[in-house]
């Protein structure tokens, strides 16, 4: 399970993405209680839980620090999903998280061959990941209720790229159906 991006500079008000975007976070911070529910559920069917934090030096000082600066407040997981003993963490320097990281490493190390993308923003560093693991061969489930972007339609439009004809980029679930997976897994 993929974790994109739930940074602090995403998704608090003080944030990156509200100061210099000039977008309400309430938007993205929708999906908190989705991927809460899917990573409680992963961690319990023993599916690894993988957090990406995109740290690119874009660096405006801000109340949370230097935007999306490594090691600044901003850049840290939010709290409700902070990455717990057993997880991973992948840091990653554009929108995509395969470029310029480990994580096709450690999937292979995991045997993974299925992910299953949740996070910010759908438009951006959600689709960028999805389309770089269906490059790299990986079956993608897109949970539709745990991705977000700046407004609904935006991410209804990323949606539709993903239901493409034939399965394409993947299939799409809601948290429920995922859930419901999740709880029929051998661990």
């Amino acid at each position: 399970m993929l974790v994109i991006d739930l940074q602090r500079d995403f998704l608090d008000s003080d944030g990156w993405f509200a100061r210099v975007i000039g977008s309400d976070p309430a938007v993205l911070r929708e999906v908190i209680g989705p991927v809460q529910q899917l990573v409680a559920a992963a961690r319990s069917a023993g599916i690894p839980v993988i957090h990406t934090r995109r740290g690119a030096p874009i660096g405006s000082a801000g109340p949370l620090g230097r935007a999306l600066v490594c090691g600044e407040p901003g850049w840290e997981i939010c709290h409700e999903v902070a990455p717990v003993a057993g997880d991973h963490v992948i840091d990653k320097p554009g929108f995509g998280a395969f470029r310029g990281t480990p994580l096709l490493e450690l999937l292979g190390s995991l045997g993974a061959t299925h992910l299953v993308p949740t996070g910010v923003t759908a438009n951006v560093c959600v689709l960028s990941t999805l389309l770089e693991a269906v490059d790299r061969g990986f079956d993608c489930l897109t949970v539709t209720d745990a991705v977000a972007a700046v407004d609904t339609e935006l991410r209804d439009r990323v949606l539709d790229l993903i239901r493409y004809p034939h399965g394409l980029f993947g299939a799409l679930a809601p948290t429920a159906t995922v859930v419901a997976g999740y709880s029929r897994v051998q661990s």
